[in-house]
């Protein structure tokens, strides 16, 4: 646990605790010290692969975002200050809408899949329905109106996009 935490203090690096401790305490000690996830032996091998996979893309989205403010026709996403602006006015936009935007922002006119949102935006461990990306997506483009009926698109069977 001091190890993460001396590493939180100089890096952002993803941290994956892997240990043979599966009680709580030690579960909820690792995610206070800085951990991204935590995995207890015995572990499967291929699951392993996929959480260090998510954990590596979360992790370059952030490099990719840090720093940087995302303008389109109108709509200004500050990521330091993780704030969302459309003509000049404020959105109050849910931890989970704010994500899905900033993902699809970053990537205009890339598709991603429902379970690649849910992968990124809720984490491999999600065990809720895969539809909630859908209750989402409608709720935020409600919320940025004709921005979103405009630029935030349903491409139907693969998943959702950001066009210009």
């Amino acid at each position: 646990w001091e190890v993460c935490k001396r590493i939180r203090e100089s890096a952002d690096v993803p941290i994956l605790m892997l240990t043979a401790r599966s009680q709580e305490f030690d579960e909820l000690m690792s995610f206070e010290s800085g951990a991204d996830d935590f995995v207890t032996k015995p572990f499967s091998p291929v699951v392993l692969v996929k959480r260090v996979q998510a954990l590596l893309k979360r992790s370059e989205g952030k490099k990719a975002e840090s720093g940087d403010i995302i303008r389109l026709d109108g709509l200004t996403i500050d990521l330091p200050a993780h704030t969302v602006t459309l003509g000049g006015a404020s959105l109050d936009l849910t931890i989970k809408e704010y994500n899905i935007l900033v993902k699809l922002a970053s990537n205009i006119n890339r598709i991603y899949s429902r379970d690649q949102l849910l992968d990124d935006i809720w984490g491999i461990d999600f065990d809720g329905d895969h539809r909630t990306v859908d209750s989402h997506v409608a709720r935020l483009r409600t919320k940025l109106g004709a921005w979103g009926d405009a630029h935030l698109k349903t491409v139907y069977g693969a998943g959702y996009k950001i066009e210009e």
